[in-house]
């Protein structure tokens, strides 16, 4: 159990590093009004959102919004103190003048039930190499569980195996050598 907490832990320590938020916990996940711009985003409830120099992405429930990134604009954003209570409150006042250029539903990202079984029997590599990232992983005596990421979307991995190395975890590289034995939409985390 303490191997189990463990690796639950170190995985979660990076999920929100550098350019990357979560919403609040007391406010709204899914938008409620008209939402014109990124910072109407920042004022009703986010999950998530990340940018970088290429672009700004705001995570809801149901639906991602992106904006590409200007040189001005990712300036603006570095200025301002990544760990301040207010920082949500300044980026909203920044991005209130950026509306959103796209807007997609999660729905529309997941994989359909035959793309999953597309997956099944293949080394844990294949997921990898399609662009899944790997959150979490807990293991049992004859198989071990991931949890993974793909297009804002969450996934269940069933591998047969166990951890080979399950003192220093190296989450994808395990997988790598794994065979997925199911993959289902939704996580338990």
């Amino acid at each position: 159990m303490k191997k189990l907490l463990t690796l639950l832990f170190v995985s979660m320590m990076f999920i929100g590093l550098a350019g990357c938020g979560q919403g609040k916990k007391d406010e709204p996940v899914t938008p409620t009004g008209e939402i014109k711009t990124m910072g109407d985003l920042f004022r009703v409830g986010y999950i998530g959102f990340e940018y970088d120099i290429e672009s700004f992405v705001i995570e809801t429930e149901d639906t991602v919004y992106e904006l590409t990134m200007t040189p001005e604009l990712h300036e603006k954003l570095e200025a301002v103190d990544f760990f301040a209570e207010d920082r949500d409150e300044k980026f909203a006042e920044i991005l209130s003048d950026y509306p959103f250029e796209k807007e997609t539903k999660k729905a529309d990202l997941l994989l359909s039930e035959e793309q999953l079984a597309a997956y099944v029997g293949k080394p844990g590599k294949a997921l990898l190499d399609d662009g899944f990232t790997v959150n979490a992983c807990f293991y049992g005596e004859n198989e071990t569980t991931y949890y993974v990421n793909k297009d804002y979307n969450g996934y269940t991995v069933v591998c047969d195996g166990k951890l080979v190395n399950a003192e220093d975890v190296n989450m994808d590289e395990e997988l790598s050598n794994m065979i997925v034995k199911s993959i289902v939409p939704g996580t338990d985390n």
